[in-house]
């Protein structure tokens, strides 16, 4: 049994990564923290404007205090109904980043619902908020946007860095549901080398996890090849240990076409040592 992790600001919908969750549990049971951190929501808000740089965050009104309450009565219910042991943690006065980085450290795997990453991607760059929380989390996490199909395939992201090998072992392990299926070893580069960098580990790495694998190279600054690839495949999830507070975003900007990830609304698993 693994302990997920559900992040949520207790605001907004929860259900589709609740599928994800429960569809997961099916195969091999889990149990489920929902951590309710309603200062996710209004950390994007905060500002110097007090003296001595202090930070201001809003208070949490008694309207918002009522929706998440609601919202973690209607978590309770779910994972009751799917037979699924949880916990929850009402966190709705500390700051996020702290709180979210002790919550991950005592978890396998975090699911976070975020419309702003897959919005900010639209731009090629994840917003500062969210690439702060990407890169302090202590466990892999699966990104999932409010409007995302069960994953049918599995796109590996590999440059030749322990960080891609790294995800792709995590991945297998978390989430072996997920591993018959049709699955792709993507390498980019902006140059033309010879060979894919340590191939035939990077293969066998893959291979021993993925049977259905193929691979595709990607070479140039234009991503536009890729892109009309990448959305003719049958609902993908996204790998990759591309990381760091600039390094996810320069991934997407120069090699996985940050617009169609965003406008299919691709989930995300990201991992890093």
């Amino acid at each position: 049994m693994k302990k997920a992790l559900l992040v949520t600001d207790g605001m907004h919908n929860i259900s589709n990564a609740f599928d994800f969750i429960s569809r997961m549990h099916a195969v091999s049971p889990l149990m489920l923290a929902g951590a309710f951190l309603a200062q996710m929501d209004v950390a994007n808000t905060w500002t110097y404007a007090f003296p001595e740089g202090a930070i201001y965050s809003p208070p949490i009104d008694d309207d918002e205090v009522a929706i998440i309450d609601g919202n973690i009565e209607d978590f309770k219910h779910r994972c009751d109904a799917r037979g699924i042991r949880y916990r929850v943690h009402r966190e709705l006065y500390k700051e996020a980043l702290p709180t979210l980085r002790l919550e991950s450290r005592f978890a396998d795997i975090l699911f976070m619902c975020s419309q702003d990453y897959y919005n900010s991607l639209s731009n090629n760059v994840p917003s500062d908020y969210m690439r702060d929380i990407l890169h302090d989390v202590e466990c892999p996490v699966v990104l999932v946007p409010e409007q995302a199909h069960y994953p049918e395939s599995i796109v590996l992201a590999y440059d030749g860095s322990r960080s891609a090998a790294y995800a792709i072992r995590s991945f297998a392990n978390l989430c072996p549901q997920w591993t018959k299926l049709p699955a792709f070893l993507v390498y980019t580069t902006r140059d033309k080398p010879d060979e894919i960098p340590f191939q035939e580990y990077a293969m066998e790495l893959a291979h021993a996890h993925f049977p259905q694998l193929s691979t595709y190279r990607l070479t140039g600054e234009s991503g536009d090849d890729f892109s009309d690839w990448l959305s003719r495949r049958e609902n993908p999830i996204l790998v990759t240990g591309a990381f760091g507070r600039s390094g996810l975003s320069q991934l997407f900007r120069r090699s996985f076409a940050a617009a169609v990830v965003a406008n299919k609304k691709i989930p995300v698993f990201i991992a890093h040592q």
